[in-house]
């Protein structure tokens, strides 16, 4: 059975914003994992104009919490998909106050490695790409047309601590049994073994045979 878990930090870039988060995986098998991340997003490239923009996202702050399940693969690489919840601070014009309402769905897939770098610590680095956005703000499905927002490509480097399973040992194998384990003048039964050598029985004092 594989370890119960991990938590970890995260940092990522997609050519548009950088992001921080946390993330959470569990390992319900040897080679499954199911995860959430949330992450605060901060767009590092665009003018602070927001008119400048398709969609009034003010500050350029967007909060994304992930779900997804991966096949572990042989050297700590992995791959699977995973479901998207987006939100953001959206900027009204009429009260002139900042708003954080649900911006999207998106579908996708990521690959990634991991490597260990102590007991419980390792390195992980992922890929996603997610095509697929449905849109709460314009009410209507993007295919490939967000990924101007920064939203659709990300590469990420976190660090994970892993807990639960320990470094139990798998039991022994009868050939890997302790010399002399187990053998002692007793049978089964636990009763004293008092024949004698080729079956012949032993007698006591009075010449009376032992069985």
């Amino acid at each position: 059975m594989a370890e119960k878990g991990d938590l970890g930090v995260l940092g990522g870039y997609d050519f548009v914003t950088a992001n921080l988060g946390l993330s959470a995986r569990a390992y319900p098998g040897e080679r499954w994992m199911l995860g959430v991340q949330v992450e605060g997003r901060r767009d590092v490239w665009r003018s602070r104009d927001t008119s400048e923009r398709p969609d009034p996202v003010a500050d350029r702050f967007v909060v994304t919490s992930r779900i997804s399940s991966a096949v572990r693969k042989r050297g700590g690489a992995y791959v699977g998909v995973e479901g998207t919840l987006l939100s953001a601070r959206f900027y009204n014009s009429e009260t002139e106050t900042l708003t954080l309402r649900l911006w999207g769905v998106g579908f996708g897939g990521f690959v990634g490695a991991e490597r260990r770098l102590s007991k419980g610590w390792s390195l992980q680095a992922e890929m996603m790409l997610r095509p697929l956005l449905i849109n709460m703000y314009y009410e209507q499905i993007d295919v490939f047309e967000f990924m101007e927002e920064g939203i659709g490509f990300q590469g990420s480097v976190g660090v994970n601590y892993r807990f639960g399973g320990g470094d139990a040992q798998p039991p022994l194998r009868p050939s890997e049994a302790v010399p002399g384990e187990g053998e002692s003048g007793e049978d089964e039964s636990g009763e004293d073994d008092v024949s004698g050598e080729d079956g012949v029985p032993k007698y006591g004092e009075e010449g009376v045979p032992l069985y």
